[in-house]
């Protein structure tokens, strides 16, 4: 998303049942996120709020919607700003050295697997 100048101003957080039904809902952000780490975040506590923790889960989706093409938005706070150009300079490092040269630290030691969208993947490989 990041990489193709996207910016979400909404994100959604949905659990399927084993058995069927499902529960989720969704949030409008006061301010664009770029950042999958923040997406995922707002995502999983939307999820945590209204999963049935008595019941098997089949699936769980996390998307991001309300997407526009544009250069990050400027913040007032210093913090957003500086966090942006590190993914950026991150995202330049992928470019030159390719895929997984840097990891978050909470992903250090996690298993990574492939995603998938559907039928397709949701991103390059």
């Amino acid at each position: 998303m990041r990489k193709q100048g996207f910016i979400a101003t909404h994100v959604s957080g949905y659990i399927r049942y084993k058995g069927g039904g499902n529960t989720g809902g969704g949030q409008q952000f006061s301010e664009p996120m770029v950042d999958g780490h923040d997406l995922y975040k707002n995502a999983w506590n939307i999820i945590e709020k209204t999963r049935d923790r008595n019941r098997a889960v089949r699936l769980i989706g996390i998307s991001a919607r309300g997407l526009v093409k544009t250069k990050m938005p400027k913040s007032i706070f210093k913090k957003p700003e500086k966090i942006y150009k590190t993914l950026i300079a991150f995202d330049t490092l992928e470019e030159r050295f390719g895929k997984g040269i840097w990891k978050r630290a909470a992903t250090v030691g996690a298993s990574m697997r492939e995603r998938t969208s559907g039928w397709h993947y949701d991103h390059e490989t």
